[in-house]
């Protein structure tokens, strides 16, 4: 909302959309202003769009792997378990490997393998049915949410078909073990649902032992429960 006392106005805009929605609401709200306080109106949707396209275009960047990455501090295949969070609920990661466990977890998934030491889980949330995470650097994965999605017919509109999709946004996982050798891990990137983040660099260390409810606070965690 913006006020505009002088004029007796205000205006208020609403979205749903998580992704554009903050730049649809400038757009409308500057052109409804621009309108009635008799401005010479400004081009905001393209001004908007051009910093959609530029932030849109950092986001494709990608910073390759080390050659030689250093290894976390729990061994991978002990990273496999189950994971809680107060808002996420329970989320299960198995480690990839050649005599994996969870090969019928894998079935049909696009691009299960790789070079990269690899967790993956079930999700079955509404907007990813999986959660991939392969090794960065040190305690640092790169995690990606995937989804399987409807192909529609665009007369019919009945389904013809599914492809898989990932979900939107690039997501660093970074893992941290506590004085009792509590293991836990927090995501980067702006996931949905959380609050500020830690800016990067800075070590992802609970306020009390992975007190879930004051790290939710801070960025989403997940803290171990369970083999």
């Amino acid at each position: 909302m913006i006020r505009v006392p002088s004029a007796n106005l205000a205006v208020a805009v609403l979205t749903n959309d998580d992704t554009y929605g903050p730049y649809f609401i400038q757009v409308i709200k500057y052109r409804i202003l621009d309108s009635l306080l008799g401005l010479n109106p400004t081009d905001w949707n393209t001004l908007y769009q051009q910093t959609i396209k530029a932030k849109y275009a950092a986001s494709l960047a990608v910073t390759p792997p080390p050659s030689s990455p250093v290894a976390p501090s729990v061994a991978y295949a002990d990273l496999a378990g189950t994971y809680s969070n107060g808002a996420y609920g329970d989320v299960e990661f198995c480690y990839v490997s050649d005599s994996s466990s969870c090969q019928d977890l894998l079935a049909g998934l696009p691009n299960a393998g790789g070079a990269r030491p690899t967790l993956v889980a079930q999700w079955n949330k509404l907007w990813a049915s999986h959660v991939f995470m392969r090794h960065f650097d040190g305690d640092t994965w790169n995690l990606t949410l995937l989804d399987k999605r409807p192909v529609l017919d665009p007369t019919s509109g009945q389904r013809t078909g599914e492809f898989w999709g990932s979900g939107r946004g690039s997501y660093t996982a970074e893992f941290a073990v506590d004085e009792s050798g509590n293991v836990g891990f927090g995501i980067r990137g702006g996931f949905w649902g959380a609050a500020a983040e830690p800016t990067a660099g800075t070590p992802l260390k609970p306020r009390a032992k992975f007190g879930l409810r004051r790290v939710l606070k801070v960025y989403s965690f997940f803290t171990f429960s369970g083999i």
